[in-house]
C-alpha cells in the first residue's frame, strides 16, 4: 500500500496493491487518515459515510462501519450495517 500526493493538483492517492498498479482510489475532502497502534490504516470517510481498515500485515482493506448510506440506524447491530450521516 502506497499514498501518493500530487502537490501539483492537491491530490492524495492511495494505492492499495502491492506492486505498481493502476488500481489507485483518491482520498477526497472528508477523509480523515489515522494509524492504530498495530500500525494498521484507518480512514474514515464523511460523504461516503463509511469507516475502512486497510491491515498493515496482509494489505487488505477491510469495511468496518458503515454501508455507505446516510442514515442514522443500526443501534446495537453489525457495525457494518449501520448507516451513518457524515461520520
Amino acid at each position: 500500500m502506497k499514498l501518493n500526493y500530487f502537490a501539483e493538483t492537491d491530490s492524495l492517492y492511495i494505492d492499495l496493491a502491492d506492486r505498481a498498479s493502476a488500481d489507485s482510489r483518491e482520498v477526497s475532502d472528508g477523509v480523515v487518515l489515522d494509524f492504530d497502534a498495530a500500525g494498521n490504516l484507518w480512514l474514515v470517510t464523511r460523504e461516503g459515510n463509511q469507516v475502512w481498515r486497510f491491515d498493515r500485515l496482509t494489505g487488505r482493506m477491510a469495511n468496518v462501519a458503515g454501508t455507505g448510506k446516510t442514515g442514522f440506524t443500526g443501534d446495537g447491530g453489525p457495525a457494518a450495517l449501520a448507516t451513518f450521516s457524515g461520520p
